[in-house]
Order: C-alpha cells, then structure tokens, then sequence
C-alpha cells in the first residue's frame, strides 16, 4: 500500500522533532561525512601515496563510511588489495565529465568493477564526494521506499538507470517537507529509520492506522549496532524482487 502524501509528511514531522535515531545519529553523520569529504576528492586521490591512500580506504570502511552504514569488513581487504586499480576506479567513478549512469555502470559491471566494491560503498563515496548532488544507495534505502509503497527501481533497468530514478524519488520526499530543506543525509537517515529502527515501523503503524504489533512478533529488523554505526549494509549489486 502506497503511503498518502499526507501520511510522508506526518512521518517526516515526526522524525525531525522528535526521531531518536535522528537525535542520536544526525550530527555524528554529517561530522563524518564532511571529514571524508575533505580527501574524496580527484586531485587528492591522484596524489596521495598507495599506502597512505589504502589507510583512507580502510578507515573509511571500518567507520561504515562516515557512519552511514554496516560494511561488511571481511570485503574490506578484497576492495584495497589493488591500490592501483582501486584508485582508477575512484577516479573514474568522480570524473564528472562522465553521465553519473555510466560510471556507475562501469564501476558496478563493467570495466572498473572491483570485486565486493557495490553500491552501497561506490554511492557512499559519490556521497561524500558531493552531498548536495549524490546520495547512498544500500538495501535499508530500498527497504524504506518499500515501507512507502513507492515503486522506485524498475525490474531490467540499467544500475545507472535506477540510480535517477533513486534521486528522483528522494528529491520528491524532500520537496514533501515544508517547514525545512532536508538534506540528501537527512532523507537517507530518515528511509533507514522507518524500515529499520522500532520507533520508525511503529510510527509507520501509528500513522496507517495498523496498530502496534504484539510484543512476541518480531517481524520487524532490531539492529546490533557494531563500532559505533548501526547503518547495515549488505548489498554488494543490488536485486529487485
């Protein structure tokens, strides 16, 4: 069922006045990603050293991408054991002369692919490159679209493709918003909050009127935050059902 627009925007007052997880993680989030912003740039990936460029990398990772998500750290190794390649990937993948759907293409299928790089780390990196332009594509984003009802990715599309259609769609959920701009990390917190914190699937009830579930149901995902980040990702490509 497809949430009123109505029914969004109660959800989106709620999470910015009274949501704990945006009380708790809202700022941590954005201290992350404005210190991985400072090296995710062209130039510096260009000159930094290889062993200076692998201890971003594996920082980064450990701290689930500026605190935006769970990587699965057992791929981290596998993603930096290449510094070369690792860094021709990321200057290609910030190479904005390039249309954002081929570079994605070609970082997640097709000459670039680094294996266990997928979406969820190649867009946190496009993130933190440009805030104000990209945003996070991992499974707890597709998983709060579905609590909306909202039919973003379209089965046999292009990643490159369901890319825009992701950005569309989260410009639409900001623009819902009226008594603030939203950022692209606060639509993002906010998708990760309905799908995966109990407070957001039980303001999701409240709001359609569903009730609450009984105390013995366990349906919905109850986090076991690691290191800090409770942002959990295991998406490597995505799958749509």
């Amino acid at each position: 069922m497809e949430l009123s627009d109505d029914q969004i925007k109660r959800l989106l007052e709620w999470f910015v006045n009274s949501s704990e997880a945006n009380k708790e993680w809202a700022n941590k989030r954005k201290i992350g990603q404005e210190q991985a912003h400072e090296w995710l740039q062209p130039h510096k990936i260009k000159d930094m050293f290889d062993e200076e460029l692998k201890e971003k990398f594996r920082n980064y990772y450990k701290r689930g991408s500026g605190d935006k998500q769970h990587l699965i750290q057992l791929n981290r190794e596998r993603v930096i054991k290449d510094i070369k390649k690792l860094r021709r990937t990321v200057s290609f993948l910030l190479d904005e002369s390039i249309d954002i759907s081929e570079r994605l293409e070609q970082v997640l299928s097709g000459e670039y692919k680094i294996d266990r790089l997928g979406s969820a780390i190649a867009t946190a990196i496009l993130m933190d490159f440009d805030p104000e332009k990209y945003s996070l594509w991992n499974n707890k984003v597709e998983q709060g679209f579905s609590v909306l009802g909202w039919k973003v990715f379209q089965r046999g599309a292009s990643l490159g493709k369901n890319y825009l259609n992701l950005m569309a769609a989260l410009q639409r959920l900001k623009d819902l918003y009226e008594d603030k701009e939203l950022s692209l990390l606060d639509v993002d917190l906010f998708l990760h909050t309905i799908a995966a914190e109990k407070e957001g699937i039980e303001m999701v009830r409240k709001i359609t009127g569903e009730g609450s579930e009984p105390e013995n149901d366990t349906n919905y995902l109850i986090l076991t935050y690691k290191e800090g980040s409770p942002w959990d990702d295991k998406m490597g490509v995505p799958i749509w059902e």
